[in-house]
């Protein structure tokens, strides 16, 4: 497994509230960390993470959020909540959670739609919420293929096919056209 740190140190700063509540540290730096889960032979130091991940609901990334004060101190206990793009996503064991004593808030994603995934993270969620600018994405790609779709387009010579994986994702397409040409009929040796 290797660790490709995608955000690494952006500023992030949280007010605090001082009306009967205890006032919360302010968070001047935080990072977010993307792991690949699986294969490290096609990681690039250059172009980042490369393996390709399947949207099947087992391959997965891990998301690691660390949140420090402007002394390098961990925030505990500061909500966090992750928010990815798309559609039929996974996040465990919650999408929203504390950060642990090391301010670190630790979830993993998965997912059944093949596409991109932006992820955003929102410190302290509610009123006085703060969105990290940082927005790493990942790319799923469709499992192979478990069934096939022919379409022949009506007026035209043209012939689809498309193979979906068992998530409806598009995993190939290929288009041709029927020739009408007798001479191709019997070619001669």
């Amino acid at each position: 497994m290797r660790i490709h740190s995608l955000c690494a140190a952006s500023a992030l700063s949280l007010s605090a509230s001082a009306q009967g509540v205890r006032e919360r540290r302010s968070a001047a730096a935080s990072s977010i960390v993307i792991v690949l889960n699986g294969s490290v032979e096609a990681f690039d130091p250059t172009h980042g993470i490369r393996a390709p991940l399947f949207a099947d609901s087992v391959d997965s990334v891990t998301i690691a959020v660390a949140i420090r004060d402007a002394a390098g101190e961990p925030i505990a206990n500061l909500p966090v909540r992750i928010e990815v793009s798309g559609s039929r996503n996974i996040v465990t064991p919650a999408a929203t959670s504390l950060t642990d004593v090391n301010g670190l808030f630790i979830a993993n994603l998965t997912t059944t739609a093949a596409e991109i995934k932006t992820i955003s993270v929102v410190a302290d969620p509610g009123p006085a919420e703060v969105l990290l600018h940082e927005q790493p994405s990942v790319t799923f790609r469709a499992g192979p293929a478990t069934h096939f779709d022919v379409a022949m387009h009506a007026g035209r010579r043209e012939v689809t096919l498309a193979a979906w994986d068992f998530f409806d994702n598009l995993a190939a397409q290929y288009r041709w056209t029927v020739i009408d040409d007798p001479s191709l009929a019997n070619p001669e040796h």
